[in-house]
Formats: C-alpha cells, sequence, structure tokens
C-alpha cells in the first residue's frame, strides 16, 4: 500500500474512531437530573474525574494517529535515505578506485610500453627470420584463443545433411569437397587466413604461409561408427564428445576441418520416404574468428549462390537493427555515457576481486575430456515461438532472459537432485559480438574475433516461481547492458592480449570465476547446397576456458531453436545427467510459455 492510500484508510478510521469516542463521553459522563436526561447534554461539565477521563482518551487519540502518520513518513524517508546513502557509497568507492587507478596508470603505461617494444623486436627477429614466409603477429582478440592448456579452443559444429535416398556417402562427399575446393581453393584464394599456419616465439605468436595446401587435409570421411548402415543419436553424441577436444589434423597445424559422415542418422521424427540424413561436422580453430564470422564462412563455403544473398540480407538486417539501436542509445544519452566512464576503474578492480563460484560443476581443474549432446526443434519452431511468446507478454523481457531464466531453472533442480547445496547465484559468461559495422558481406570473407564478454549472476532459487526468477534474471541483465562491462572487456582483451606474451596472459586471462559459458548466435534461414540437398540442423559447441567446463550454445537456425550443451568429465561422467539438464532447459521455456498463456487468458 503507497502513502496516499494509507492516509485515507488511517483518515476512514480517525471518522468512526470519533464517532465511537463522542457516544463513549456521552454515555459516561450524562447522568439523569430532575429526570431528564436532555438537560445534562454537557457532559464533560458534570466533574472534574469525568473531565479528565475524557481528556485522557482523548489525548491518547490523537497520539496515535500523529505516531501512525509519522511512522508511514518514517519509512518513506528511510527508504529515500538507504538510497541516497547506496549512492553515495558506491560514488566514494568509484572516487578513491579512480585515484588508485590515476596513481598506478603510470606504471601500468611503463610496464606496457616495455613490452610493446619487445613485442617490436620479436616482430622484426620473425621478419628477419622467414623474410616472405612470415605473415605477421597474431592480433590480440585472435591471440586470447591461442592460449590453450588441457582444453583445445576449437568450435565444433555439427549439420543435420538431407539428401534423396539415391544418393550414396561417396557422392555427397565428392560434392562437399568440390564445392569447398570451388570456393575457398580456387585462385585467388578469397581467404588466405583460413590456411595459415599458427606458431610461436619467445610468447607471441604469430601466423607463417604453408608450404602447400590440399583440400583433402579439410575435407574428409568421418569413420564408421559401428558396422550398422544406420547411427544412433547417441552414438553421434559419443564419436563428437570424443573428437570435440581433439588436436586439429597433422599435429594441430591445420585450423578447420569438415567430415561428411557415411552412415545415415537414426531418428524416428526425421523418418521421410525418400530421404535420408547424414551428419556433417564442423571443426573451427577459434582463433580464425568468431560465431559471426564462422556462420558467414559456412555460408560463403557450401551455400547455393541464390540461398547466398538471402542468408547474407538476414545477417546484415541484424547488423543494421544492432548499429541503429546503439546510435540512437549514444544520442540519447551521451551524457550518461561520458559519466560512466568515472565507473570504469571500480569495475575494472570490482573483476580483478570478483569471487570465483564454489558449486560442484566449478572449482576443479578441467580433464580436457567432454560430454556433449543437443536438441532441435521441431519443423515448426514450436519452441521458438514459445520463447517469443513470453519475450512478447512481457514488454521489458528479452530473448536471451527468457534463455537464461530456464537455464538457471535448469541448473536449480540438479543442484537440488544431487542433494548439494544449492548456491544463491551461479555465474554465467555472456560473450558477444563487437563492432557488428565491420562484418563483410558477399564475395568477400573476412575472419576476425571482434567478441567481448560480461558476467551474469543468475539467480538459483528453486523454491521460486518461474515469472519471478525471470524477473530476477531481467534485473542482471540490464545491469550489464547499462554498464559498461562489455566495452571494457573488449579494449582490455585487444590492448592486453596484443602486447603482453603468452605466459603472462595466461595468468591475467584464466576463466576461474564463471560456472559456465552462454553463446546465443542469430542464424541463417536453411542452408541450401543444391535443389536436392540442404542442412536441416544446424548446432555448435563452445570451448572451455580455464575452469569454466560447462558450455551451452543456442542458434537460431531456420527459424528453429537449436541448442547444444557440452560438459567436462571431471563433473559429470554420465551422458544421461547431461542430457537431463538440457531436457530441464527445455521444460522450463515450455512452463514459462504456460504461465504467459494461462495469464494471457485471465487478462
Amino acid at each position: 500500500m503507497d502513502f496516499s492510500s494509507q492516509w485515507i484508510s488511517n483518515e476512514f478510521k480517525t471518522e468512526h474512531f470519533l464517532q465511537g469516542f463522542k457516544k463513549f463521553v456521552l454515555f459516561n459522563n450524562t447522568v439523569p437530573v430532575n429526570g431528564s436526561l436532555e438537560e445534562n447534554v454537557h457532559p464533560i461539565e458534570n466533574t472534574n474525574g469525568s473531565k479528565n477521563y475524557g481528556i485522557v482518551l482523548a489525548g491518547l487519540f490523537l497520539l496515535l494517529l500523529i505516531s501512525n502518520k509519522l511512522k508511514t513518513i518514517n519509512i518513506e524517508f528511510l527508504k529515500e535515505l538507504n538510497v541516497l546513502f547506496k549512492s553515495i557509497n558506491q560514488n566514494l568507492s568509484a572516487l578513491l578506485c579512480l585515484i588508485v587507478f590515476v596513481v598506478i596508470l603510470p606504471i601500468i603505461g611503463l610496464v606496457l610500453g616495455c613490452f610493446l617494444f619487445f613485442r617490436l623486436i620479436v616482430f622484426c627477429i620473425l621478419k628477419l627470420k622467414f623474410d616472405d614466409q612470415f605473415i605477421g603477429l597474431l592480433a590480440g582478440t585472435d591471440c586470447i584463443w591461442a592460449l590453450e592448456d588441457q582444453s583445445l579452443c576449437i568450435i565444433t559444429g555439427l549439420g543435420v545433411l538431407e539428401v534423396p535416398e539415391s544418393e550414396t556417402p561417396f557422392e555427397i562427399y565428392h560434392k562437399i569437397k568440390e564445392r569447398v575446393y570451388n570456393r575457398l581453393f580456387s585462385h585467388p584464394i578469397q581467404c588466405p587466413k583460413l590456411f595459415y599456419k599458427r606458431q610461436s616465439f619467445m610468447g607471441y605468436f604469430y601466423w607463417e604461409y604453408p608450404e602447400s595446401i590440399h583440400v583433402e587435409d579439410h575435407v574428409r570421411q568421418m569413420p564408421n561408427l559401428g558396422r550398422s548402415k544406420q547411427i544412433t543419436k547417441d552414438t553421434l553424441d559419443s564419436y563428437i564428445s570424443q573428437i570435440s577436444n581433439a588436436p586439429m589434423y597433422k599435429n594441430h597445424t591445420k585450423s578447420w576441418e569438415i567430415l561428411i559422415g557415411k552412415q545415415t542418422l537414426e531418428d524416428d521424427v526425421k523418418k521421410n520416404s525418400g530421404i535420408q540424413y547424414y551428419p556433417i561436422i564442423f571443426r573451427v580453430h577459434h582463433t580464425l574468428g568468431d560465431g559471426y564470422a564462422l556462420v558467414q564462412l559456412l555460408l560463403e563455403a557450401i551455400a547455393e549462390t541464390n540461398m547466398q544473398m538471402q542468408n547474407n540480407e538476414i545477417l546484415r538486417k541484424y547488423k543494421n537493427y544492432k548499429c541503429k539501436a546503439a546510435l540512437a542509445e549514444n544520442k540519447k544519452s551521451k551524457f550518461e555515457s561520458y559519466m560512466k566512464l568515472f565507473y570504469v576503474p571500480k569495475l575494472l578492480f570490482s573483476q580483478i576481486i570478483r569471487k570465483a563460484d564454489e558449486n560442484i560443476l566449478h572449482n576443479t581443474q578441467l580433464s580436457g575430456e567432454k560430454l556433449v549432446t543437443w536438441w532441435s526443434d521441431n519443423a515448426n519452431g514450436e519452441m521458438l515461438n514459445k520463447v517469443k511468446r513470453v519475450q512478447h507478454y512481457y514488454s521489458n523481457i528479452r530473448f536471451c532472459d527468457v534463455i537464461i531464466s530456464a537455464i538457471s531453472v535448469s541448473f536449480s533442480k540438479y543442484f537440488q537432485q544431487k542433494s548439494v547445496k544449492t548456491p544463491n547465484t551461479m555465474t554465467l559468461v555472456i560473450p558477444v559480438r563487437a563492432e557488428m559495422e565491420n562484418i563483410q558481406f558477399g564475395n568477400k570473407i573476412e575472419l576476425t574475433n571482434r567478441f567481448t564478454v560480461g558476467f551474469v549472476d543468475a539467480p538459483l532459487n528453486f523454491e521460486q516461481k518461474s515469472i519471478q526468477q525471470l524477473e530476477k534474471v531481467h534485473i542482471q541483465t540490464e545491469r550489464l547492458r547499462n554498464s559498461l562491462e562489455f566495452a571494457v572487456n573488449y579494449w582490455l582483451i585487444k590492448v592486453l592480449a596484443g602486447v603482453l606474451p603468452s605466459q603472462i596472459l595466461k595468468v591475467l586471462l584464466y576463466s576461474e570465476h564463471a560456472t559456465a559459458i552462454s553463446s546465443n548466435i542469430p542464424g541463417p534461414s536453411k542452408i541450401i547446397l543444391s535443389d536436392d540437398m540442404c542442412l536441416n540442423d544446424l548446432i555448435f559447441w563452445i570451448p572451455n576456458r580455464g575452469r569454466t567446463g560447462v558450455g551451452i550454445s543456442i542458434l537460431t537456425y531456420g527459424n528453429r531453436l537449436q541448442m547444444g550443451i557440452s560438459v567436462d568429465k571431471v563433473f559429470i561422467s554420465d551422458p544421461t545427467e547431461v542430457k537431463s539438464i538440457l531436457n530441464e532447459i527445455i521444460n522450463e521455456i515450455e512452463h514459462l510459455d504456460s504461465n504467459t498463456r494461462s495469464q494471457t487468458k485471465v487478462d
């Protein structure tokens, strides 16, 4: 109840109290004199005792009324005072961080300057040593993914190829290999970076030209997975789990490969007379580019020409939408943007001292071995429509809010099933594309890493209702959107990784805070390879980093939702548990949609 309604309520109570009080006083102070009640209508004039009693009651009533109103005013005042103190505390801490940052800035500048000079010396040595064979040092955002330990930085993708029954595995392999050769290997080579060799020298990574390039080194057939002509989804999951962290071809010197299945995929849902489905696996080292660039590469490499432009147009619209929204935001609040710079040092220090998650899916050294599984929407895009329906019902909710809320509920249930204490929050790494306007379309392929990351403290509370969970997630994602965290992390990665040697970068950029990483990429419409061949499904899995051993990937492909999950075996060794986590994400989306539709009927 707000202040005005409470005041009206109190006034109503006061009026009734006065009526009752008047009757009480009249009753206790009217004594019939000469047999007439009307002759004694001034009761408080009768005796001194009755006068005092009436005055005491009136005083108590006034005291009660005043204290009640003062209490209401005090609550509102205390709330405003609390907000004021929080604001003062934030500004003072930001000011203190700014002072400390200004004090140490010359030292940081001196150290970075020394390493920049050392990097220049390394560049000159490599140029003199290899001459024309030397291409250059890796850019800062590429260097991040050259830092590998037991977990290799490889993006793994799965496509389900829909072909006629008359096509043989060898014919399919030959057609795709010929398409890739004509698009990527023909002279002049459209994207030379695809064939660069990644090397390291004195702590810095560099590119060099390969001795030769062969399409067979990049496009090959998968081995037979059993003796049957068909393979199950579980068998395919097991194979992808084995190769997802395996070194690339020829001692990890190649940066990408395409593996085409020899056996059809057994799936009751996809049974269709005259049609068969083959798996096709894409493995790309992350130093080549981020998810958006790799989707563009896939379109340019294998898609039919007339379908290519349609897919590009979809991505271009997404790009323009993002750019226009950012431009409008900048014009709207330039002053606020400048004021946010005041909080940059505090943001940097808060990330340094950020507490790492403590739960059964984190805070342990990764093994490098993974378990993966995936889920694909039906032909009508039913699940994608459910996410959109929830998003549109609540005007301030975004697509990723629904997904993150479903993820947090799923992990809450997993912790409950394991009979362990559910933490209050779970940190999610959210990678996004920066500099959207620099994506190249048409014939030219530009492979770059223009990503940045932010952290979301996803609330984990199994007892909450789904709508409350969604609102809490929205608060966290809005905090991230309104902060400079994405921008600061982008320049931090770009500058530090472009200057410092790998030995220092491994320590500074070691991922030890977050439990999981969640990547959401808007994909193209269905990719058509020819008149009778297309990709029916498209799923991808992201690499693990540091101690973050859970990855959840979302791709909207062909107006359908596609989801993949990978978990390091040090946390989960049973594939059914990984499937249950993914299934619970889907179940929670359905539950949110069910609540939304019931609310719509009530409204």
